[in-house]
This record gives C-alpha cells, sequence and structure tokens, in this order.
C-alpha cells in the first residue's frame, strides 16, 4: 500500500495535451468573413448573425492568419518540435481541415507537385526536411568535438546516424505504398500488431537518404503518386489519408570512462487527414449513403479523440476499430509529441465549425513521450509483448485465436519470446 503521507504530485501520471494551432484560408474573393481571430482564439460568426456565440469560440495554442506562410508555421510550430525529435522524441504533426481549406497545401505547399525526380517544394514537409538534416550534421560535429575534448585516446567509433522514409495512403480501408510505382501503387497492404515497433504496415518500402535534397525528391516523388482521380461520391483525395514518416537512427559514442554509448530511435510522421466535412454528417447517413467502409477511418479517429479526452473515462479506446487509428496510435494518447494543424477557410461557417470542434476534443487528450533510447525501447517492446501475450491468451480461451503476429517474427513457441 503506498503512503498516505506522500505528497499528491509523487502520484501523478499527467501527460502532455495534444498542441492545436489554426490556419485561416480567406476563401475565395468576395466570401463572407465569418471567422474572427486574436492571438489564441478562433469564433465563427453563423449566417444571419453579427457576432458569435459562446459555443462558437474556441481557444487554440496560435492562429496563423491568411497572410501567414508556411514559414511562418515551421519557424514557431514546427522548428521546436524538429529539434525534440533529434533528442530521441517522437514527433506527429497532422493536418485536419475541410477539402479545400488547405491542408495539403500546408504540408506540401504548392511547389513541384508534378515534377517527379524533383526535389523543389515549399511545404511543411520540405522545410522541415531541411531543418533535419542541417541540425543532425550540426550534431554530428559537436558531439565529435565533445568526445575528442573529453577522451584521451581518439574515439574508434565517432557519432552516427540513419535517415529513412516510408510514404504511405489510407483509402476505403487499404494501404498503398506511395514509394511504388505502375500497378503495385494499388496493392492492399496488411496492417499487423508488432512486437517491437507497434502497427505498422507489412511490405511497405523505404527510402534512405543521406542529404536533404534527396530526401525532398523521394518525398516529391511519393506524393505525385497519391490518388486524385474522381469516383461517383467525389474526388478519392477527400477521403484519403497519406502518412510520410521520417525514422531517425542515432548513435552517440560515450565521451568518458564509465559513460555508456548511446542508441536512440526516434520518428516524425505528417499526416494529411481526410476531409472534416464529413464529419459534419450524421454517421448513419453518410453509411447508407458511402458505405461502411469509406468514412471509417475519419470517424474512427473522431470517436478516439473523444474517448481519450474524458478525464478519467475507463471508456475502452478502440484503436483496432480502422486502419488509421491503428497507425495513429502513438500519436493519439502513446509514446509522441503531437501537434495538429486545423486548417479553416473564411465563407464555410459549417465545416470551419466541424474542424474547430475536432481541435478542442483534441486538447483534451493527453500523450506520454519519452526519449527512445534503446533501454526504454527494451522496456516498452518487454510490455507490449506481455500484453499481446496476454491478448493471444484471452482470444484463445474463446477458440478464434489467430498467430498472423506471432508467425510474422517466426515464433514457433511464445515463450520464445520471453
Amino acid at each position: 500500500m503506498p503512503s498516505t503521507n506522500r505528497p499528491e504530485w509523487t502520484r501523478a501520471s499527467a501527460g502532455i495535451p495534444v498542441d492545436t494551432v489554426v490556419r485561416i484560408n480567406g476563401g475565395t474573393p468576395g466570401a463572407r468573413q465569418d471567422i474572427q481571430t486574436s492571438r489564441n482564439r478562433v469564433s465563427v460568426v453563423r449566417p444571419g448573425s453579427l457576432q458569435p456565440k459562446p459555443e462558437d469560440e474556441y481557444d487554440v495554442t496560435f492562429v496563423y492568419g491568411a497572410e501567414a506562410a508556411n514559414s511562418d508555421i515551421h519557424e514557431r510550430s514546427i522548428s521546436p518540435l524538429i529539434r525534440k525529435f533529434i533528442e530521441g522524441y517522437n514527433v506527429c504533426v497532422l493536418a485536419f481541415g475541410a477539402t479545400g481549406s488547405g491542408k495539403t497545401t500546408t504540408l506540401e505547399g504548392g511547389r513541384g507537385k508534378d515534377r517527379r525526380g524533383s526535389s523543389d517544394g515549399d511545404g511543411l514537409v520540405h522545410l522541415a526536411i531541411d531543418e533535419l538534416f542541417e541540425l543532425v550534421h550540426g550534431k554530428a560535429v559537436t558531439v565529435g568535438e565533445a568526445v575528442a575534448k573529453r577522451r584521451r585516446m581518439p574515439s574508434s567509433k565517432g557519432f552516427d546516424f540513419f535517415v529513412e522514409s516510408s510514404f504511405v495512403e489510407v483509402y476505403n480501408e487499404q494501404c498503398h505504398d506511395l514509394y511504388s510505382k505502375g500497378a503495385s501503387v494499388a496493392s492492399n497492404l496488411p496492417v499487423l500488431e508488432d512486437v517491437t515497433e507497434g502497427y505498422l504496415v507489412t511490405g511497405l518500402s523505404t527510402k534512405a537518404s543521406k542529404n536533404s535534397e534527396e530526401f525532398r525528391t523521394a518525398f516529391n516523388t511519393g506524393r505525385a503518386n497519391r490518388d486524385t482521380q474522381m469516383m461517383d461520391l467525389g474526388s478519392v483525395h477527400e477521403r484519403t489519408a497519406a502518412i510520410f514518416t521520417i525514422s531517425l537512427s542515432q548513435y552517440a559514442p560515450a565521451a568518458v570512462h564509465g559513460e555508456e554509448d548511446r542508441i536512440m530511435m526516434s520518428k516524425l510522421t505528417f499526416v494529411d487527414m481526410p476531409g472534416a466535412e464529413m464529419l459534419g454528417m450524421d454517421p448513419e447517413v453518410l453509411r447508407l449513403r458511402e458505405g461502411v467502409q469509406l468514412n471509417k477511418s475519419l470517424l474512427a479517429f473522431s470517436l478516439v479523440l473523444r474517448r481519450l479526452a474524458q478525464e478519467g473515462s475507463s471508456e475502452f479506446v478502440g484503436y483496432d476499430d480502422a486502419v488509421l487509428t491503428r497507425l495513429l496510435s502513438d500519436a493519439l494518447g502513446g509514446n509522441c509529441l503531437a501537434l495538429m494543424i486545423g486548417t479553416v477557410r473564411q465563407g464555410d461557417w459549417e465545416s470551419s465549425s466541424t474542424t474547430l470542434r475536432q481541435l478542442t476534443t483534441a486538447r483534451g487528450a493527453r500523450n506520454y513521450p519519452i526519449i527512445n533510447h534503446s533501454r526504454a525501447r527494451g522496456l516498452v517492446h518487454k510490455l507490449r509483448f506481455r500484453l499481446m501475450n496476454v491478448m493471444v491468451s484471452c482470444i484463445s480461451q474463446i477458440g478464434s485465436v489467430t498467430l498472423t503476429v506471432w508467425q510474422m517474427h517466426g515464433l514457433k513457441d511464445l515463450q520464445e519470446y520471453c
């Protein structure tokens, strides 16, 4: 039994809230100016009203006006996260808003979209790639100098790093590898839970890059493969999520005797979410009109946010309800620093309200980020294996166990992994 005399703060396990910012799109010429802003508040004026109602006012961390460039957002909101990423934290940036509000342009920029093999681009992803390589090369020099200064003998191995990326598109509960070409882009890749990495897309290709230009080119190649075809219900792009993940591995040698070498592995993820306007519709009407699968990931994402925001709630969070929520399980209530960028457009008050309500809900969710050095990763690995072992045991008791995950690792006996 814990001591009743212990201070309350010793029992605290409060996480870090999901950070939220808003970007205002000026809308079409002559559009009704129904969005009012201050430094950290957004208000929506309903049609027929002159002032916003109290329930239409939303607090956020910061508001970027229509005059703000991607470089402004990067400098204030993204750059600090890049530094945390290099320190060993997982980071996720989600662009969320209605179709046409500017979420894709925010992440991908307006340049280089149709130029395969080009490194051109001015989106947040391009700017983050540039800063990542600048900082990691600077860290290599700093660590090398520190090791050389404190050691009597030259190090046999200096600071080293490895960077790779993957790019996947989720549509209709299917995953498509955007780094593949031709017909293979349309292949349906399964999502499985891995003992070491958690949920992952099996068979997803990766690209390693040595500099920012190679990385930019890889990203531009992937975004050129995104599905933009028109279907009976509208554009495929409106209903897809694109997930671009940068994986960074770092090796820092011990500077003096008694210290240990440090290995860290962290991930930086950019997510272009499906159009938020679908959340403004009645879910049952939406299912009847477009089927169960098409908007399943978006609806599941909204539900997961609501459940995470219910402080003290014991309600189960259904990450397994959709492909997107599985892949974002770390970003939503897990080991990650998360930023949600809400994009809203003047003259579209209903979709803007839907977006802002989701951001308000996200502010109530809590994440628990840690520095992902090798020992911490080992502990998480062990706990995940224990949990998955319990899950398999429970399922096997009702006679419907599937060993797909374990077979993926070639395990004939679960005890081999203990």
